[in-house]
């Protein structure tokens, strides 16, 4: 279902084998109940349908900042009954996500501060939470036709976001 791993050494190494990668930790908020919609499990990254020539709308996570001494990343989720878990050996359309429409399509924002559990310089599991959804579990800032983040920049004392919306600006 996607994920954010990051490296714990400065020069790390591939994985060994599938499922052990040493030089790798997996720090996706997967407790977090905006992470899959639990329980009912129906919320999945947005998967890959092509392997080259990828805008960021194609991607799950397309961008991470660093602002106000946080790390943001942004995710595309796709909102199906569909089961999405497991490798599969081919690409793969799912209805309304990546099959030339967006209506099951929803942005998120999630935010690191890796100054609230263990180490204070790297981001953990439990320190990732998400940003401007109202409870939703969306950050579409008000407008359901906002379905991709696209963009994120930090500039000076602001995090500019941008989104892929079929009703344009």
């Amino acid at each position: 279902n996607g994920s954010i791993i990051h490296s714990t050494s400065t020069n790390p190494s591939p994985c060994e084998v599938i499922n052990r990668c040493s030089s790798w930790k997996d720090t996706a908020p997967r407790s977090n109940p905006k992470w899959h919609n639990s329980p009912h499990n129906n919320w999945f990254s947005l998967e890959l349908t092509k392997y080259r020539n990828l805008i960021p709308a194609d991607k799950a996570f397309s961008q991470f900042a660093e602002f106000n001494g946080r790390l943001y990343v942004t995710r595309t989720i796709c909102v199906t009954k569909e089961d999405h878990s497991g490798l599969r050996q081919s690409l793969q359309t799912v209805k309304g996500c990546t099959d030339g429409s967006y209506t099951n399509r929803r942005p998120q924002l999630w935010k690191c501060d890796p100054t609230l559990t263990g180490d204070t310089t790297t981001c953990e599991a439990e320190d990732w939470s998400l940003v401007g959804d109202k409870g939703t579990g969306f950050t579409n800032f008000g407008d359901n036709s906002n379905h991709s983040m696209t963009m994120m920049v930090a500039s000076g004392s602001y995090l500019y976001i941008g989104f892929d919306n079929e009703n344009g600006i």
